[in-house]
């Protein structure tokens, strides 16, 4: 699972540019193999960013939905969000995979090439 969040991090990284970082692959992967929740300052500590990049990072997750929280300021758990599921369980979710080719198809890439 470490590699799908990986994978799912890259995308937003390099093609989305929503303010998430693939140092919050630590963080992001002990949230899902413990099922716990952490505090927002024991996150950003674990991505080993500085604290301005680290909290926006953890701002971009929250907004992303790879994060949930109950409160403005409480503990964040890992979440799995839609457009997420490609990434995390391929070929399972049927949606995902059309969001999929309709991106690729906007950005000039052929239908079913991965």
């Amino acid at each position: 699972m470490r590699d799908r969040i990986a994978a799912a991090l890259a995308f937003e990284e390099s093609t989305v540019r929503s303010g998430v970082r693939k140092e919050s692959l630590a963080p992001l992967h002990y949230l899902f193999a413990t099922q716990a929740q952490l505090g927002r300052s024991e996150f950003k500590a674990m991505t080993g960013l500085g604290e301005r990049v680290a909290t926006g990072t953890l701002s971009a997750l929250l907004r992303r939905g790879f994060l949930a929280s109950d409160t403005p300021y409480g503990d964040v758990r890992f979440a799995v969000p839609r457009h997420a599921l490609r990434f995390y369980f391929p070929a399972l979710w049927p949606e995902a995979e059309q969001d999929q080719a309709l991106l690729q198809a906007e950005r000039g890439g052929t239908l079913g090439a991965d």
